[in-house]
């Protein structure tokens, strides 16, 4: 999993950008600073996300969450691991895994 955590940091690392989210309804603003990756509304959509306030992305999540994701699990269902599940979700599918 380490690799794909890398490939999440160095992506957003170097290009910070607007993601759509899983559902394909709201769009959140990813970036990566001091080695961790955050999270925010959406800036260059008009219809961004509703996130009140940065949120992290938990390293420890990854394997769980991206174990679901390729097993064909929707975000709704992994709600008892993250609440961030959609912004997983969109991330993995923005960077096509």
């Amino acid at each position: 999993m380490n690799e794909i955590w890398d490939l999440i940091k160095n992506s957003y690392l170097v290009n910070p950008r607007d993601v759509l989210t899983y559902g394909g309804r709201k769009y959140f603003y990813v970036y990566t600073q001091d080695d961790k990756v955050y999270l925010e509304s959406g800036r260059n959509h008009p219809n961004g996300s509703n996130i009140s306030s940065t949120r992290t992305l938990d390293k420890e999540n990854l394997s769980a969450v991206f174990e679901k994701y390729k097993s064909g699990s929707k975000p709704s269902d992994v709600t008892e691991i993250t609440f961030n599940s959609v912004y997983w979700f969109g991330i993995f599918r923005d960077l096509k895994l």
